[in-house]
């Protein structure tokens, strides 16, 4: 995996899918792991407080209530808050906010929590700036929300730091964007030993988001918070492992850490671990491993571990060949718009592959991967251009003419792959086989009209377009074109110009009626026609 690969992925998993955002990590985790983050924070605001060695800790826990509010059973709270007794305050806006003893209320713990703030409890602050945040109990005020991290901050609490650090990370109303000091927070809230601190923190410096990028940092805080078990943070352990990136490279390494965090039900690093077993990374070559880890992300709805899974039953590779699982597996991916799944199930509706013939459908999915094309974009772990053009010419060799000349365009103009006019020519001429008009169209007029001297070949144009001309009976203009255009490479300028005469008798467009007129005059001249562009536009796989 080269560092490129392994920044994004970094960013994706570590920030959420946000492609626009993609170097400015949003305020929070994905909602998922957000909730779940969130959840964890809460349940240790009041409990962590007899444990915290900090200073803000200690000094609460000096407080002359500590004893009495401690003891209390939730009943007996309320009416130490009305006392007006700071800590219990604190911890009655707490049970609210999280559910503990009480029923959830916002509202309630937003009241509470805001004069527990007032007397400049950490813990307190912190709370009302997610409440802030969130707008959970209060209005929604970035710029508040980050007042009380601030507040909390300066106290040393963690999780105000780790939180504000996060905001400056990203911006928002009333703050601007501040990488430099959103570092600050996040290395003060890595070194409390934070796991998620210390994830975003390896994330900065192996981006050099507000700092020089340095890689031995990046690695160094990557394993402080995978050592703590944060799943995330194993797995980009793995990837660091993988790609040698600031450590040794140690494909053995990397297993055993995309295992601990596949362990724990981590989708990305089953990915990892599937691929590591395919190539025999780390772990000997092992297919029915593989699957197991692509199926086991998979049913977390990931399409790339789907159209693998799908790979895997519609080759019989680690598992006894089933067209009829190959098939759900590659619906499930084209559904989520997999390019490699949207080809393979074009496939199965075309051979009647796990499913019945259904030429249309078939056409359908494969205009779909048309319009994605050969991408440079991951579509997900693991998945490069590489694979993409694999997939496109595993699917192109079944014989479909249509998506052989697609597969010929994208060659033909470089498009997600690199422009290679002879790789585009031997598609061509596969889908001729078949005797597509498009494709002898296609082929004829780049045999015809390339500027590539190699390229050119004005007898096969000539027989291509012969045989598209044959079958459109001489009534089509385009091809009639093209046939000029063939017959003058081959210096028959007398056939040329009668031909392309043809072609503007027929033709109704007056666009294109001045496009045949200015190649006439150069036939009539005795010049052949050339071209950087093509006359046919593809790929349209009706």
């Amino acid at each position: 995996m080269g560092r490129a690969a392994l920044l994004l992925l970094l960013t994706l998993s570590c920030c959420g899918a946000d492609l626009q955002q993609a170097a400015k990590p949003p305020i929070s985790l994905s909602p998922a792991r957000a909730g779940a983050n969130l959840t964890n924070e809460l349940r240790s605001v009041w409990p962590g407080i007899a444990r915290a060695t900090n200073a803000w800790a200690v000094a609460i826990r000096q407080q002359p209530q500590w004893a009495e509010v401690t003891n209390a059973t939730i009943a007996e709270v309320p009416a130490q808050a009305e006392k007006g007794i700071a800590l219990a305050q604190l911890r009655l806006g707490y049970a609210y906010f999280a559910g503990d003893g009480v029923e959830q209320d916002y509202f309630n713990a937003s009241h509470w929590l805001l004069k527990a703030a007032e007397a400049q409890l950490a813990p307190a602050q912190f709370l009302i700036g997610i409440a802030y945040l969130d707008g959970l109990g209060l209005p929604q005020k970035f710029e508040e929300a980050v007042e009380q991290f601030n507040k909390s901050a300066d106290q040393g609490f963690a999780d105000a730091e780790f939180q504000l650090g996060l905001c400056y990370l990203r911006g928002g109303p009333g703050v601007n964007q501040a990488p430099a000091r959103a570092i600050k927070f996040l290395l003060r809230a890595a070194e409390q030993g934070k796991a998620d601190a210390q994830q975003f923190v390896a994330w900065c410096f192996a981006s050099g988001t507000g700092t020089p990028e340095d890689s031995s940092q990046a690695f160094y805080w990557c394993s402080r918070a995978a050592d703590q078990g944060l799943e995330t943070s194993q797995d980009f352990l793995g990837m660091f492992y993988g790609s040698g990136y600031g450590t040794n490279q140690d494909w053995a390494q990397a297993v055993i850490w995309f295992r601990r965090a596949a362990d724990q039900g981590l989708a990305t690093a089953q990915m990892h671990l599937a691929q590591c077993y395919a190539s025999g990374k780390g772990v000997p070559a092992d297919p029915a491993q593989a699957l197991n880890w692509w199926q086991a992300a998979a049913k977390q709805g990931y399409p790339s571990a789907q159209f693998h899974s799908g790979l895997a039953f519609y080759e019989g590779v680690g598992v006894a060949r089933d067209e009829s699982s190959a098939f759900g597996w590659f619906e499930k991916a084209a559904r989520q718009q997999h390019v490699g799944a949207q080809l393979y199930l074009g496939l199965c509706f075309w051979k009647g592959i796990g499913v019945a013939k259904e030429a249309e459908a078939a056409q359908r999915w494969w205009q779909e991967a048309a319009l994605r094309g050969i991408t440079h974009r991951l579509p997900e772990m693991g998945d490069d251009a590489t694979d993409v053009e694999k997939w496109w010419r595993q699917v192109a060799d079944q014989g479909n003419p249509r998506i052989q000349c697609c597969l010929a365009e994208f060659y033909r103009f470089g498009r997600g792959v690199p422009q290679n006019e002879s790789e585009a020519l031997k598609w061509y001429r596969k889908a001729c086989e078949s005797g597509d008009v498009r494709a002898l169209q296609a082929a004829a007029w780049m045999l015809a009209t390339c500027p590539n001297s190699q390229v050119r070949d004005g007898r096969s144009a000539i027989e291509f377009a012969r045989k598209a001309a044959a079958a459109t009976k001489r009534k089509d203009p385009r091809t009639l074109d093209i046939l000029a255009a063939a017959y003058a490479e081959s210096s028959q300028f007398n056939k040329a110009t009668n031909t392309e005469k043809e072609a503007i008798a027929l033709t109704q467009d007056d666009d294109l009626r001045t496009e045949y007129q200015s190649r006439l005059k150069l036939y009539q001249a005795k010049s052949p026609f050339r071209t950087q562009d093509m006359l046919l536009r593809l790929p349209q796989l009706e």
